[in-house]
């Protein structure tokens, strides 16, 4: 107890503290106290950015995260101020344009919406260029990490397509247990190939599944790779499975159109980024000292 007091003397001592009447401090992070004042402050700021009819229900969210939101909120301000992000009156103009029309609150009326819901303008000034601040560095530690390089857009452009494919095809199997198994199916194979129809001496060995428009993810993985940059109509080889012989039919493939660069760019940006910032920030977690009183 003594060694924690000593620890939040040092730590609260060496503060700039704008508020001389402080209840307590409820959470420490690194060089950074948080008091109740700054607590109180943080969810109104929050709140008042959110439209009214909503509000009720993100209180309650707000509350069930609060000290994980704002360890992560001071934890991120601190790092943008040591990487000297400061936003520029442009960005904080389009963030109030933004933010204001999305809570249906008219730019003319914002001091009176501010002074109604218990805000200082200057206090909501502060929270918008931290909020800015914590944006712009999510957006470096994304791009530095991303590295969306020519190739890697291009791969991830046709991956899309393939996943979004539409399959239609035959598969015809032989069982092991057919006697000259491996002969009948090449046999089948030819007779596909060359005639689009079996063999009369295979028709009592073989079995079909047809598959109509379906998606690669509901297509074994040894059939995909007999399709892989195939065009139908198209033939397999014969291949061997768990299961037996499989001879496949490709008769069509719908593919959407190729998405543009740019568009595969911002869609890649916003699929990776959560995962890179959620490491991000757990490193930088481990690496920091952070204590919530209770």
């Amino acid at each position: 107890m003594i060694k924690k007091l000593f620890i939040l003397f040092s730590l609260t001592s060496c503060l700039n503290l704008s508020y001389a009447q402080i209840d307590r401090v409820v959470l420490v992070v690194n060089n950074d106290a948080v008091t109740e004042y700054d607590v109180e402050r943080y969810k109104k700021n929050l709140l008042f950015l959110v439209p009214e009819k909503e509000r009720e229900k993100a209180s309650v969210q707000l509350e069930q995260n609060l000290m994980t939101l704002l360890q992560d909120y001071t934890l991120m301000l601190q790092y943008a101020k040591k990487a000297n992000i400061e936003p520029t009156a442009e960005q904080v103009n389009q963030f109030n344009t933004l933010n204001l029309k999305k809570a249906n609150i008219d730019p003319a009326q914002l001091n009176q919406k501010l002074n109604e819901f218990g805000i200082s303008p200057e206090d909501f000034n502060q929270y918008v260029k931290n909020t800015i601040a914590i944006y712009l560095l999510k957006s470096q530690i994304v791009a530095s990490q991303l590295q969306l390089t020519p190739q890697k857009v291009k791969r991830y452009r046709y991956q899309r397509q393939f996943d979004e494919s539409l399959f239609t095809f035959n598969d015809y199997l032989i069982p092991f247990d057919t006697k000259g198994a491996h002969t009948k199916a090449e046999q089948l194979q030819k007779g596909v190939e060359k005639n689009l129809s079996i063999p009369e001496q295979v028709k009592p060995y073989y079995s079909k599944t047809v598959f109509e428009e379906t998606k690669h993810d509901n297509i074994p993985d040894i059939f995909l790779k007999a399709f892989k940059n195939k065009q139908p109509p198209l033939v397999s080889k014969v291949i061997s499975a768990d299961n037996g012989y499989h001879v496949l039919w490709l008769k069509a493939v719908k593919a959407p159109p190729l998405m543009d660069e740019k568009q595969a760019m911002n869609t890649l940006y916003e699929e990776q980024s959560e995962k890179i910032l959620k490491k991000w920030l757990t490193e930088v977690k481990e690496a920091s000292y952070s204590h919530v009183f209770e």
